[in-house]
């Protein structure tokens, strides 16, 4: 369930307002318009996804400006070409709903029960649905470690002001697998939710603040307007704030803390410092909401589960086990 690839319509409000923080308005040359993509023969899972469009010459043109724009700033050399596909909201769906495929369904299963018990979701919901549905209605790109892919969201099927900010995110998500590989991160472990958040904060904040310095330097005032206002409004929003709070939470987290830690660790020593991170990823949510915990090496304290006590008779076995940690009891 912790498929946090996803890059949420919602974490371009905090980016932009991190741009109306640092710099007031922006004296940025606009970057240039795309002209509509063409239909790709694309990779298996594109081509059977709704509505997928591979890039066309002149989409290529401006992927290959803000390529070499990020690269500059990030400092990171791109090891293989990226080449983004563009979905329509459908499409983003169906590869979600493909991908629930891997899910252990009876874990997260067990999970719902539990969340309905500390009540933080309604008796009877399924936190499979309400996960999906809030992916699907938030993600506006996202990047797949596993077949190294970059998707984005284009209803029009065209690469404006929007897909041009969220690639740049995206494709410093690839910068990162192609430089310190993502999967080393090990953000998927069935009882380590917390340590999932906290390792998922780190390529979400790096990504974030990227994204945030190629704004600043390479959209238009008129631009950033455009994006902010879109991504402020609709459906989108109105899905994020009715969400359960547990769900919105975790899904804001990596990107809302993550990019105040990787700024902290920026401010310290550049961009040199936040690549020491991959080698030492933080290990709680506690270490990226208290940055000095990380930085003393203040560790979380492990766990065990006691024995089930022999007054209780026997018969019992261990319906599923996981780790809260500072964010998701903060939301409890």
């Amino acid at each position: 369930m912790h498929n946090r690839r996803l890059r949420r319509n919602a974490s371009i409000l905090l980016a932009l307002a991190a741009i109306a923080s640092a710099c007031g308005t922006s004296t940025a040359t606009p970057t240039p318009t795309s002209q509509p993509s063409a239909t790709p023969t694309g990779s298996a899972a594109a081509s059977s996804l709704a509505s997928p469009t591979a890039s066309g010459s002149g989409d290529q043109a401006i992927y290959a400006q803000i390529e070499a724009q990020v690269e500059e700033l990030r400092a990171l050399t791109p090891r293989s070409a990226v080449n983004p596909i563009l979905l329509d909201e459908q499409g983003v769906r169906d590869w979600m709903t493909k991908a629930q495929t891997s899910v252990d369904h009876k874990a997260v299963a067990a999970q719902s029960r539990l969340f309905a018990h500390l009540g933080l979701l309604p008796a009877g919901a399924s936190l499979e649905q309400l996960a999906l549905d809030l992916n699907a209605g938030q993600a506006i790109g996202f990047y797949d470690t596993d077949t190294k892919q970059l998707y984005l969201l284009s209803q029009s099927g065209t690469v404006g002001p929007e897909e041009q900010l969220t690639f740049s995110h995206e494709f410093t998500h690839a910068l990162q697998d192609q430089n310190f590989g993502l999967d080393k991160l090990a953000i998927d472990t069935a009882d380590q939710s917390d340590r999932d958040l906290a390792r998922t904060a780190l390529p979400e904040g790096d990504a974030s603040l990227a994204m945030t310095q190629w704004a600043t330097a390479h959209m238009s005032i008129l631009d950033l307007l455009s994006v902010s206002v879109s991504a402020g409004s609709g459906p989108q929003a109105d899905q994020l704030a009715n969400a359960p709070a547990i769900l919105r939470e975790d899904l804001m987290f990596p990107y809302d803390e993550g990019l105040s830690f990787v700024q902290g660790v920026y401010s310290q020593g550049g961009w040199s410092s936040v690549n020491r991170l991959y080698s030492k990823p933080p290990d709680s949510t506690s270490q990226i909401l208290h940055p000095e915990l990380y930085a003393g090496g203040v560790m979380p304290v492990v766990l065990t589960i006691p024995g089930v006590p022999s007054s209780l008779g026997t018969g019992w076995t261990l319906a599923m086990q996981d780790t809260m940690g500072e964010l998701q009891l903060r939301v409890w």
